[in-house]
C-alpha cells in the first residue's frame, strides 16, 4: 500500500506481476502435489476454467469428487465459501490472474 500512496505505479505493478506469477505457481504446485490422481486434477481444472468465466460455483453435494476438490482448494485457500450466498468464488482477485496466467502457460 506504501506504493500506492506513494504513486509508485512501476514498482506497483511489478509487485502485482510477482504476485500473479507466485499464485500460478502455487496452483500449479496444488494440482501436481496436493490433488490424488488424474480424475481430481481434471476436476480441479473444470472448477477453475468455470470460475474464471461466471466468478462462482455452487457446489453439487451429490457430487463426492467434486466436494473433494473443492474443500481441497478451500482448505489451500485458493477459493473461499460464501455460506449465505451457497457460492464457491476466488479467495483474491491475485488468485484468481494467478489462474489465469497458469491456462495461458499450460
Amino acid at each position: 500500500m506504501n506504493l500506492l500512496k506513494n504513486n509508485n505505479t512501476r514498482q506497483l505493478r511489478e509487485y502485482l506481476t510477482d504476485q500473479v506469477e507466485t499464485y500460478m505457481g502455487k496452483i500449479d504446485h496444488f494440482i501436481a502435489k496436493k490433488l490424488n490422481g488424474l480424475n481430481e486434477k481434471r476436476m480441479f481444472k473444470e472448477i477453475l476454467k468455470t470460475l474464471l468465466k461466471q466468478n462462482y460455483i455452487i457446489r453439487d453435494n451429490e457430487n463426492e469428487l467434486q466436494t473433494r476438490v473443492l474443500d481441497k482448494a478451500v482448505e489451500y485457500e485458493f477459493l473461499f465459501l460464501n455460506p449465505k450466498r451457497k457460492e464457491i468464488i476466488f479467495n483474491s482477485q491475485i488468485i484468481k490472474k494467478g489462474a489465469e496466467l497458469y491456462f495461458e502457460t499450460t
